[in-house]
């Protein structure tokens, strides 16, 4: 996998990868699942500094603290714990989450499993044909017929330093292509500032 999304919601391995390491985007995923869960219960972010090259020395090197308020239950913060694992290998995993104690209430309430709750989709060339009636512009069907080949949404050509300056400029999303110079080149990101307006969630027990 290759980064890319919020800033504050990089996982430590993916700011490794901009070194030419490579990483598991399925536990990529649980990292950021965390960071969002903490969110929701703290109604802040568990990393937060002043600059992007800030933010990411915390998020590899500092120790997850909880708030003292709102107050939670130890089932929810070892969960967000084994979220937040900073080594990839050792993080909980989406079936694990799925059996917590805290999310299935002690196994009072268990989700359904894969098998019960999935089914595999097959997708043939001629659904890709057809699916697909216009296009608004010749470089769009170019991109999207790169894509399908590569089996990648992610944009496979690179951008010039004149698109990244105005993908800055109309303040598009760091998800955007081209808009990983802030992981490339650290010491040449703009100012990193987080919102942190959101109130707190109160974690209830179920009757």
């Amino acid at each position: 996998s290759a980064p890319a999304g919020t800033p504050a919601f990089t996982a430590p391995e993916a700011i490794k990868s901009a070194q030419g390491k490579q990483f598991s985007g399925k536990a990529y995923d649980i990292w950021s699942l965390g960071i969002t869960l903490f969110a929701f219960v703290y109604g802040r972010l568990p990393f937060d500094a002043e600059t992007i090259p800030d933010l990411y020395q915390l998020i590899q090197t500092k120790d997850l603290e909880f708030p003292s308020h709102p107050p939670v239950s130890k089932q929810l913060q070892a969960l967000i714990l084994q979220m937040l694992q900073k080594d990839p290998t050792q993080r909980i995993t989406l079936q694990q989450i799925k059996e917590h104690s805290w999310v299935t209430k002690d196994g009072a309430y268990a989700l359904p499993t894969e098998e019960e709750n999935c089914q595999l989709v097959t997708v043939s060339e001629d659904d890709v044909r057809n699916v697909i009636k216009n296009f608004p512009k010749l470089d769009t069907l170019i991109l999207i017929k790169t894509m399908l080949k590569n089996h990648s949404f992610q944009n496979p050509f690179s951008m010039g330093e004149s698109h990244f300056r105005n993908l800055q400029r109309n303040s598009r999303s760091h998800s955007a292509p081209g808009a990983y110079d802030w992981i490339a080149n650290p010491s040449t990101a703009r100012p990193y500032r987080s919102e942190n307006a959101m109130p707190p969630v109160n974690e209830r027990s179920a009757s």
